[in-house]
């Protein structure tokens, strides 16, 4: 009796942990959700609103590539990207801008010479109209943090 139980929770506990986003997108996602902490100018052609901004936005985009390079493994960025594109589809009716559109600003020398800022870093007064690099600590924490919520929706599901 006591082995059915715990099998029963076992089986409980996978169903709910479906419900909760796969680890592979979380690197990206804590990638564009800490670029969304950065005040970037928005030029005029990019649509308004937060998928515009997030999207299409070219300062915004190259910014959320180039992270993914430093702090994402190749799966993880198929993974996270694949996502994205379907959020920026789906909820903002705007694409993606390709990776293939910015390739220019995105070669190592170019990540290189990006300026790294860290939370709070660059003041909402003051957009910044070029991209940007995460700190490793800014990335991390985000990450931690999206980490840590997704553990406590899994748990509360799986437990109540």
């Amino acid at each position: 009796m006591l082995l059915q139980a715990w099998l029963l929770l076992v089986l409980y506990a996978s169903f709910t942990y479906s419900k909760v986003s796969p680890v592979n997108e979380r690197c990206v996602t804590a990638v564009y959700t800490a670029c969304g902490y950065i005040p970037f100018a928005t030029p005029p052609e990019v649509p308004r609103g937060f998928y515009g901004s997030r999207c299409q936005n070219p300062w915004t985009v190259t910014s959320i590539y180039a992270a993914a390079d430093v702090f994402c493994d190749p799966s993880e960025r198929a993974a996270g990207f694949a996502q994205l594109q379907y959020s920026c589809q789906q909820f903002g009716h705007v694409n993606l801008i390709p990776r293939d559109a910015l390739a220019a600003n995105l070669t190592e020398d170019a990540i290189n010479q990006m300026r790294t800022v860290d939370y709070g870093e660059i003041s909402p007064s003051e957009p910044v109209d070029y991209p940007v690099l995460l700190s490793p600590s800014f990335y991390h924490r985000t990450f931690r943090t999206i980490d840590t919520w997704e553990f406590e929706v899994w748990t509360h599901s799986a437990y109540g």
